[in-house]
């Protein structure tokens, strides 16, 4: 990640990995990253609130990645979160479902425009402020 961020790319770093705990954003930050993962399946909504804190503190950016609705839920009364990412691959399965982005957008549109969360558009949704990370990272 250092070697990238020293080269002359010039776009932001996500550092992907399972973020679990403090030490890793600092590490993350340390090696060049500009903004982190944290995965809701993985993380008590207090756990990700305190990360966030991190993360602004020292100029980053957290992804905050959602699976299903019961996750989108959790998150969108975290105050801060943004910007949300959709990953349409089951953690339990890896099994891939491209139907998931549209319903939790269909479910959960009005709540998530409502609350101005950051826009990281793939897929036409341009109306809906979510970001669906596998494809944004493979085709920004």
């Amino acid at each position: 990640m250092k070697t990238i961020h020293n080269s002359s790319v010039n776009f932001p770093l996500l550092c992907k990995d399972f973020i679990i705990d403090i030490w890793q954003i600092y590490y993350a930050r340390s090696k060049g990253a500009d903004a982190i993962l944290l995965i809701a399946a993985v993380l008590p909504d207090l756990d990700i609130k305190y990360m966030l804190r991190v993360c602004r503190s020292l100029g980053m950016t957290a992804l905050v990645e959602v699976h299903d609705v019961r996750e989108l839920d959790h998150v969108l009364k975290i105050d801060g979160v943004q910007p949300i990412g959709i990953n349409n691959c089951s953690l339990g399965t890896f099994e891939v479902d491209t139907t998931n982005t549209n319903m939790l957008l269909e479910k959960r549109g009005d709540i998530i425009r409502k609350k101005k969360i950051m826009s990281l558009l793939i897929q036409n949704l341009e109306s809906y402020p979510l970001m669906t990370t596998e494809r944004y990272i493979k085709n920004p």
